[in-house]
Parts: C-alpha cells; sequence; structure tokens
C-alpha cells in the first residue's frame, strides 16, 4: 500500500500542543478522547489520542480515532494516512477501507475513494457502507441520478432500506435529482420514527424543509417548520449577551492606535517577525459567499486554496493555553501577555503549517503565489491575526443580513462550531456583531482588508473578480471567471453550488419566509442593520 507518511503531521500535532512543553503523561481512555472531539475540543481530542497511540500503537480504535479527528479538523490527507495504517491493522474489514474512501472522497481524490469502496466490496459483497459511499461519491460528481440507481440493492432490501443512514442518503439523492415530492415525504417518514438517532433527525429534517420550499411558495409554513425542527434537534446553548460583551472588547482592544503601536513594537525586522505576503484570509458570516470568493482566487494560476483549514484557530488555541493564566482571562484579555518574541514564533508557525497543505505544499513557494485561507471563525481574530502576520491580506464577506441569516437558518451548521445558528434571535444579533466587526476591521487596516459584497459581486462577477484580483496583487486571469470547471472539491454545504457559474438565485430568497422570521428581524434592527424590504417600485 502506498505510503505519504505522518512525519509532517506528527510535527504539526507538537507545535499545536503546548507550546513545546513535555506532553502530558496522564492517562486517558479511548471514551474521554471521543468526547472531546464530540465536544468540539479538537486539539485535546488530538493530544488525548496522541497519548493512547504510544501507550497502544497496534490498537485499531486509536487509529481508527485519530483518522477521525484529522477528518473534523478538515485535514483529510492526514485522515487517510491513518485510515491506510487501519486497513494494514484490520486488513478484513471493510469499513476500513470504507474510511479511506469517505477521507479521499472529501479530499477530492475521486478515484482512490472510488478503489477503496470497490475493495470493501471485494471483501464483503453487498457491504452498505460501501455502497453508500460509492452513491455518495457519484452525487458528489454531478451524477445524482446514477447515484439513486447505485442505491438501488439497499432500498431492495427491507431492513438495509431502513438504516438511518440509508434513509439519509436516500432523501439527499431524491432531492439532488429534483425528486423533491418524493424527498419530503421519505423524510416526514424517518423523522416520525421515535428511534431514529438524532443527528440523522436533524439532517432529514432539513432536507424535507429544503425539498418542501422547492415544491413552491404554498408549502413555505411546512418548510419553515422544518427547519424549526432541525434546528432543534441538537440545538446547544448560546449566550448572545457574552457574545457581544467579547465583541466589544475586541474592538476596544485593537483600535487603530493599539494597531499602529504593535506594528512599531516589532521593529520591521524581516529576521524577527513573520513578513511573508502569501497569506489571504477569507472571513466573514457563514453561507455569505467566503466558498465563492475562495474558489474564484483558487481558480488564479497564482494563487492556491487550501480549503476551509483550522489552522489559524489552532495556532491562537495554542496562544490561549500558555497566556490566559490562572484567571482564565478571555481572548482579548490575555492578548497582551503574549511577547512579541512569542508571537513572530506563532506567525512562523501558521505559516509553516499552512504551506504544508496541500495544494499549497506543490505550489510555487516564489513570487506572488497567494495561499487562500478560509475559516469564517476567524473574523473576531483580524486584529490579532494583524498584529502576528503584519503583512497578510483580509477579504470579508458580507451579504445582505436577512438573505444572510435566513440562509444560516436553513442550513446544517453544526452547532458545536455556530451554537446560535439554530435560533432565530441570536442569529440577528450575531449578524448585527459581524457588521461592527466588518465596519471596524475596514476602519483600522483600510490597505489590508477588502470587503466584498455578495450581492454585487454575483451581479457583476468581472467587475468584482477584477477588484479581488488586484488586492491580491495578482494579474488579471479570465480563468477566474469559469471556476466551476477546474473540477476541484470542496467540502463545505456549498460544495454542489460550485459546479455550476455564477447565479443570483440566492438574492432576496428570504422573501417570502419574513413572516417565520420576526425574532431575527427584530434583532437585526435592534442592531442597527437595514432589514426592511423596499418600497413597491424601489429597486431591489
Amino acid at each position: 500500500m502506498a505510503r505519504r507518511g505522518v512525519t509532517r503531521s506528527g510535527r504539526d500535532r507538537g507545535r499545536s500542543g503546548r507550546g513545546g512543553d513535555a506532553p502530558d503523561s496522564s492517562p486517558v481512555s479511548i471514551d474521554e478522547a471521543v468526547s472531546l472531539m464530540e465536544r468540539g475540543r479538537l486539539l485535546d481530542a488530538l493530544e488525548a489520542a496522541d497519548r493512547l497511540l504510544r501507550a497502544r500503537p497496534g490498537d485499531p480504535n486509536v487509529r481508527q480515532l485519530l483518522g477521525m479527528i484529522a477528518g473534523r479538523r478538515h485535514r483529510f490527507e492526514e485522515a487517510i494516512e491513518h485510515f491506510e495504517r487501519l486497513v494494514d491493522l484490520v486488513p478484513a474489514d471493510p469499513m476500513a477501507r470504507c474510511r479511506v474512501g469517505m477521507s479521499a472522497m472529501y479530499a477530492g481524490r475521486f478515484d482512490e475513494a472510488d478503489r477503496a469502496f470497490d475493495a470493501a466490496l471485494s471483501l464483503r459483497p453487498g457491504f452498505p457502507a460501501a455502497i453508500r459511499g460509492r452513491a455518495e461519491l457519484l452525487e458528489r460528481r454531478g451524477e445524482p441520478v446514477a447515484a439513486l440507481g447505485e442505491l438501488a440493492s439497499l432500498l431492495a432490501d427491507p431492513l438495509a432500506a431502513r438504516d438511518p443512514g440509508t434513509r439519509l442518503l436516500h432523501a439527499q439523492l431524491l432531492a439532488a435529482a429534483g425528486r423533491y415530492a418524493e424527498a419530503a415525504d421519505l423524510a416526514a417518514d424517518a423523522t416520525a420514527d421515535s428511534s431514529l438517532p438524532t443527528p440523522f433527525r436533524r439532517k432529514l429534517h432539513f432536507i424535507r424543509g429544503r425539498s418542501l420550499d422547492r415544491l413552491g411558495p404554498e408549502r413555505s409554513a411546512e418548510a419553515a417548520e422544518a427547519w424549526r425542527l432541525a434546528n432543534a434537534a441538537g440545538a446547544m446553548p448560546f449566550d448572545a449577551d457574552g457574545y457581544e460583551r467579547d465583541a466589544e472588547a475586541v474592538i476596544a482592544r485593537f483600535s487603530a492606535e493599539r494597531l499602529a503601536e504593535t506594528a512599531r513594537a516589532g521593529g520591521g525586522s524581516t529576521r524577527s517577525r513573520a513578513t511573508s505576503d502569501r497569506p489571504l484570509l477569507v472571513v466573514g458570516m457563514p453561507r455569505s459567499g467566503s466558498t465563492l470568493v475562495e474558489q474564484v482566487l483558487d481558480a488564479h494560476t497564482e494563487a492556491c486554496g487550501v480549503g476551509e483549514t483550522t489552522v489559524m484557530p489552532e495556532v491562537m488555541a495554542a496562544l490561549a493555553r500558555e497566556h490566559a493564566g490562572p484567571d482564565a482571562a478571555r481572548f482579548p484579555g490575555w492578548w497582551d501577555r503574549v511577547t512579541v518574541p512569542r508571537l513572530t514564533r506563532a506567525g512562523v508557525d501558521y505559516l509553516q503549517r499552512l504551506e504544508s497543505l496541500p495544494p499549497a505544499a506543490a505550489a510555487t513557494p516564489a513570487g506572488r503565489t497567494r495561499i487562500i485561507d478560509k475559516n469564517l471563525l476567524n473574523l473576531p481574530l483580524v486584529g490579532a491575526i494583524a498584529e502576528m502576520l503584519p503583512r497578510a491580506r483580509f477579504v470579508i464577506c458580507r451579504r445582505d443580513p436577512v438573505d444572510n441569516g435566513f440562509s444560516c437558518w436553513i442550513n446544517d451548521l453544526a452547532p458545536v462550531g455556530f451554537p446560535w445558528a439554530g435560533d432565530p434571535a441570536s442569529i440577528g444579533r450575531v449578524a448585527g456583531v459581524a457588521e461592527r466587526f466588518t465596519r471596524h476591521w475596514q476602519q483600522v487596516l483600510p490597505d489590508r482588508v477588502l470587503v466584498v459584497d455578495y450581492e454585487r459581486f454575483v451581479a457583476e462577477p468581472e467587475a468584482g473578480s477584477r477588484d479581488l484580483l488586484a488586492f491580491a496583487g495578482l494579474p488579471w486571469d479570465p480563468a477566474v471567471l469559469k471556476f466551476h470547471e477546474t473540477g476541484r472539491a470542496v467540502t463545505t454545504l456549498s460544495y454542489d453550488q460550485v459546479r455550476r457559474p455564477i447565479y443570483r438565485s440566492s438574492v432576496r430568497r428570504s422573501d417570502r419566509y419574513r413572516p417565520f422570521l420576526g425574532p431575527m428581524l427584530e434583532a437585526m434592527r435592534s442592531a442597527g442593520l437595514e432589514v426592511d424590504p423596499p418600497e413597491p417600485g424601489e429597486p431591489a
């Protein structure tokens, strides 16, 4: 079996831990490590799994856990490595090969994924996970009808057809094939089963909502109720008051004056500061057009996107571990405890880890090549990142707040990362904070921040693309207007949209759902956002 090795990911794990301290050798159970992963504490889960691996190097459960953690971190190449090792440990287990296949699929290595699923079926003909994997792979290749055909053998078996994974994928494929009434009915039948696990229930409610929406305005009330039920399943608590207080503290700390002080303190020495201008960080609200921006940039011959990475949040988490102190200060309370040399090391760490990610590792390091790092959780961190990386630039994606908030509500944003996305009132408050951040960063970092308004970009894609490339210091390349032809894989919720040219159908999509969004609209108005539709006769 081909080996890509794990030396790079091993170095990465060492740097993302406790700032170079000796690893904690206290005992940990695999259940504890899994619990950390499920709660979104991925670095803690990774440290625990590494300790388990040192104690039990031949345990397939530990190797499987490491692969799952890598997947949660969007490190699909690492996940493939771990699952290939898992195959070595349990060569007769078809599920191990399916895990290789799923990771390869998410990494965009579709042919390799196909081979892995075929290998699983060779070991155990009719293995349901392999059949589902091949069906999902066909859908991601844009062939939902063929995917339904692939799933037919499971659907013909009454027991297999009622498996939660099969029912979920069946509904997903029906919707992808445009058979919305069937998808909605199947989702309703599946969610009526009280024994259905919560993650499946949540996803099926979302599919039902989208399918009902496609059936026309007369089904809007049913769609809204399906989305309400979807967001209620697996919801997590969210402290909106605390979120707003934290945002105010960030804005106060990263004023224009303080940013200028930090720049002077750094001394500008190329020997002591992380001065690369390669990183271009894409931030903003979820569903604000960030994937579109990343895809346009990635289509340029002198830029490469590395997907939605967790590199910067992990670098920041390492700094927080070292500097939050016994008072457990919240960001940005601990930020001023970080010395300039430590900040420099953090910047170098970030750059090295970013450049080690595929496909950046294969990109030419010379010239003006840009690496596009998209992580929406970085929006509150722009000021801190600007101090850490004095030449990095930022693209902030912005969209009509009601359309943006509505899209957050109707899509399955992970509650661990976005606990506010299931509650319309919380969405409204977070949207207000996002706009405050956008205006603030634009004001205090005018030469390093570009705000891309989604509506203008889709209305005038060439003009928007030219502005984007000019900001990135890249020459005009007409290939960016054909980003949908690159065949690049996307692992976010937008994976099916980037196969199409730029479209405008999402603009004002929320209009017919305004009667169901009262708390969100009120919260947005309270935050000073313009949310009222134009009067009759005014341009939309």
